[in-house]
């Protein structure tokens, strides 16, 4: 029964999760077998207690849905059952048929004038899939597209008649042979064709539903005219409220929350249309229907719209999970823990007395904790102590490494005075850095596995970082002032900051100074340390010509090549 609902809903509503295929559908599966649900549907709405269809035409309406529904049904379509409605058809009267094998339905209607003269008209109801795909406008069909008058109504009600109708119903035509071009050719009927013989039909919209709308709307208004458009909208509306309506009132059966609010939305949009509409009614009784309608409409829609908290329940229900589940990291441990771990406490105050680095639990994060640590040392970091003596993993050992450069690096080379410790200390920083640089790529680039970005991130930052200070400090220093002058060109250095992942805003500002710093050094007037060595600009020859070390030793070797010279010569 669930899945005949959902069925139905599909078909009215189109929700966002339409069925996959043609056989997962309960209305259009195995041929369309069941799609005689649907005029049931419409045929129990029509009769209900609660709909009040007051208008006259409703009644010719209600006859034409209750044959039909008789008929469309596999398992009650007879020919004693057609015959029988054929000859008890009467002026004024409608009658109809969907033809699924051949895309098509007829439209039966008995001349209010006479008796004896129907006028049947026909039509196409879907579109190719051919037609589909290659429309890029909307089509427009008018209904009915040809009527034609029969001379009596014995045509209709014979026996080979509906012998021959109901053989419409269950098969399809033969295939027509004709030559073209000198050559026999079979024309077969337009039917969607599938390119794999074991492929699964796409979902199709019920081609008895919009029969069923096209027939309803023929039949109001050929009786009530113009005002015949708007109950056939209001009518169409209405029967899709009460389907959701009584679908929703069911215990044993409620609509999802999304294909409600997708259901509930469509109907508004049509509500909101109908407004819309101009409308010139001389008749009171019709203004009267039109307003019960809206109204019963409304009153529908206000008892199964969704109450705007009904996310309240399952919000409280998991916030009271969360709770029960959530430490309160305020809290000091020792509230939270009630034991007294004598032994521990004995082993924490031995090691703490040592001096040892201990990792104590705190209020605040991890990595502000590192960073505090770090911030703290004035020696040279490790790598290999970090991981070998301390037990740290890689990735600590490279966060903490990466902290002491970023906050730590510049004041340990202030606190380096004298000359002769400063070549030690760029010494020990160059071993540092290859040690940190050949861990790093190991970690954050691996041809085997992804590539940590953020990690890789930090690595260019913390080389960028080296850089920086070490050419500060030698700029501090008078001996190498000039080097003030000189460009730093990295290839690619510029566009790389491009490509930087940044998460937190310290970063950012952090690469902003380090981007500042690099552009101002990329613009100097004297090349690069590495380029152009035998210019007269090169900073090693403007250095050398400047030392007094080198102009000395330039002094020796000058006199000695003299003095060899005149050896030599004596």
């Amino acid at each position: 029964y669930e899945e005949t609902e959902t069925s139905i809903l599909n078909h009215l509503f189109l929700p966002c999760n339409l069925p996959s295929s043609a056989e997962t559908d309960f209305l259009i599966k195995s041929n369309h077998e069941n799609e005689h649900v649907l005029l049931e549907c419409f045929n129990e709405f029509l009769t209900s207690t609660t709909v009040n269809l007051t208008l006259p035409v409703f009644k010719i309406i209600k006859q034409c849905i209750q044959n039909w529904t008789v008929l469309q049904n596999p398992k009650t379509l007879c020919i004693n059952n057609l015959q029988s409605t054929m000859k008890q058809l009467k002026a004024g009267d409608f009658f109809s048929l969907y033809f699924h094998n051949h895309n098509a339905a007829i439209l039966i209607e008995m001349d209010k004038s006479s008796v004896s003269r129907p006028l049947i008209s026909s039509w196409e109801i879907s579109l190719s899939s051919t037609e589909i795909t290659s429309n890029l406008v909307p089509r427009l069909v008018c209904f009915p597209l040809s009527q034609y008058y029969l001379k009596n109504l014995s045509q209709l009600s014979s026996k080979a008649q509906c012998e021959l109708l109901i053989d419409f119903i269950n098969n399809t035509l033969e295939h027509n042979q004709s030559y073209k071009s000198s050559r026999l050719f079979d024309e077969i009927r337009d039917v969607p064709v599938s390119l794999w013989d074991n492929a699964l039909l796409p979902f199709r919209r019920s081609g008895l539903w919009m029969t069923m709308k096209v027939v309803l709307q023929t039949i109001l208004i050929k009786n009530l005219g113009n005002f015949g458009n708007i109950v056939y909208k209001l009518l169409i509306t209405y029967f899709l409220t009460y389907t959701i309506y009584t679908k929703q009132k069911r215990i044993d059966s409620k609509i999802n929350v999304d294909l409600l609010i997708h259901c509930l939305r469509k109907i508004v949009r049509r509500l909101n249309k109908i407004d819309n509409l101009p409308l010139i009614i001389d008749l009171d009784t019709g203004k009267k229907w039109i307003e019960n309608i809206k109204g019963n409409i409304e009153q529908q829609l206000v008892q199964i719209i969704p109450s705007l908290n009904w996310q309240k329940s399952i919000e409280t229900k998991e916030q009271e999970a969360l709770n029960s589940l959530t430490i309160d990291l305020n809290k000091s441990y020792s509230e939270i823990y009630q034991h007294s771990c004598k032994k521990t406490k004995a082993y924490l105050r031995k090691h703490i007395s040592k001096g040892s680095n201990l990792r104590s639990s705190n209020s605040y994060s991890y990595s502000e904790k590192i960073k505090t640590n770090v911030q703290k040392k004035t020696s040279l970091p490790s790598l290999e102590n970090f991981i070998n003596e301390l037990k740290y993993t890689t990735e600590i050992a490279l966060t903490c490494v990466e902290l002491w450069i970023e906050f730590s690096l510049e004041s340990w080379l202030n606190d380096i005075s004298l000359s002769e410790n400063i070549k030690e200390a760029f010494t020990k920083l160059q071993d540092l850095f290859e040690e940190y640089q050949t861990a790093a790529l190991k970690h954050y680039y691996l041809e085997s596995s992804s590539i940590d970005p953020i990690g890789y991130t930090r690595f260019i930052l913390t080389s960028l970082t080296v850089i920086r200070v070490m050419h500060q400090k030698l700029c501090a220093d008078q001996r190498f002032e000039r080097l003030k002058f000189h460009s730093i060109e990295i290839p690619h250095l510029i566009e790389l900051f491009d490509f930087l992942l940044l998460p937190i805003r310290n970063d950012m500002i952090r690469v902003r100074q380090l981007y500042n710093f690099f552009t101002e050094y990329n613009q100097k007037q004297y090349p690069d340390l590495l380029h152009s060595i035998e210019s007269l600009n090169a900073f090693g020859v403007h250095f050398a010509s400047q030392s007094e070390t080198m102009n000395e030793s330039l002094r020796q070797i000058r006199a000695q090549a003299e003095q060899d010279k005149q050896t030599k010569i004596i």
